[in-house]
């Protein structure tokens, strides 16, 4: 019968865990890298091994639902960063042109003579209309301030709700490496003690 008898480095025998040993009391490596064209590659992955043993988070699918609609508030707020610079741009443009029909009715009064009065007139027309534009775009831009901010604010909560899923996440892988390593320390003093056992079993058979 073979029970109880400690097994030889390099038998190929598993113990309850599943770790393979190879000659020398090591256990076999495994690769737990993802290739660089795997869509986990550079983000955090939902397991990891240690030997044959893998961490897996329950709550991946909540942490990518979170990181998606962190992504999705990020896209509103840059769409909406991309209009407030638009309208501000237009409005400054309105406002350039409003200085610019008040200096020239300036030179027409100033300039001495026989007042063109139509020109001025004309003029003064186009400056109300400008003024006009320039409220209508301050309303806009005002609108959109308005609704940039609560998108902001959307976006800090998402972030927030990824990072608690995230937290929760490094505790978890955190202790799970704690385990593994408390049990690598229980495996390879189970080696040792066999290496010992059948060490002295040999002595004990020599002549």
């Amino acid at each position: 019968s073979t029970a109880g008898r400690p097994q030889a480095p390099g038998c190929g025998a598993r113990r309850s865990g599943g770790r393979r040993m190879r000659r020398g009391g090591g256990r076999e490596k495994e690769s737990t890298g993802c290739p660089p064209q795997s869509p986990c590659h550079g983000r955090g992955r939902a397991w990891e091994t240690v030997g044959v043993r893998k961490f897996a988070f329950r709550l991946e699918p909540v942490l990518e639902m979170r990181r998606r609609a962190e992504e999705e508030r990020q896209r509103v707020v840059a769409l909406l960063e991309r209009e407030r610079l638009e309208v501000e741009e237009k409005l400054r443009a309105v406002q350039r042109s409003i200085e610019a029909a008040r200096e020239e009715q300036r030179e027409m009064l100033s300039a001495g003579g026989p007042v063109a009065v139509h020109g001025v007139r004309l003029q003064a027309g186009a400056a109300m209309a400008a003024m006009g534009r320039a409220h209508h775009l301050a309303l806009e831009l005002a609108g959109v301030m308005k609704r940039l901010e609560s998108a902001r604010g959307e976006l800090l909560r998402a972030a927030a709700a990824r990072k608690a899923v995230e937290l929760l996440r490094e505790r978890q892988l955190e202790q799970w490496r704690q385990e593994m390593g408390r049990r690598e320390i229980a495996d390879l003093d189970d080696i040792a003690a066999g290496l010992r056992l059948l060490a002295a079993r040999e002595e004990a058979e020599r002549p």
